[in-house]
């Protein structure tokens, strides 16, 4: 009983270690899951509003336009 509880390849202790480290992966596939869906959601909306990505590209990556004079106010 000492051998299959302690020592043994597939003892309790080892079994209890992987089933919670299976719990851990679950739990991160369904959060990894909902960013898939996040992801996709906002994949989608920029493909249906050329706006929207307008929007990001010159916000965050400081994009412009042909002939645009970009000027950017620093705030102390």
């Amino acid at each position: 009983m000492i051998w299959f509880g302690f020592i043994d390849t597939y003892s309790l202790v080892t079994r209890y270690q992987l089933s919670s480290e299976q719990e851990d992966l679950k739990q991160k596939i369904e959060s990894l899951k909902l960013e898939t869906e996040k992801l996709n959601t906002s994949i989608s909306e920029l493909k249906a509003n050329p706006d929207l990505l307008e929007k990001i590209a010159r916000e965050q990556y400081g994009m412009r336009q042909k002939g645009e004079k970009v000027y950017r106010i620093i705030t102390k």
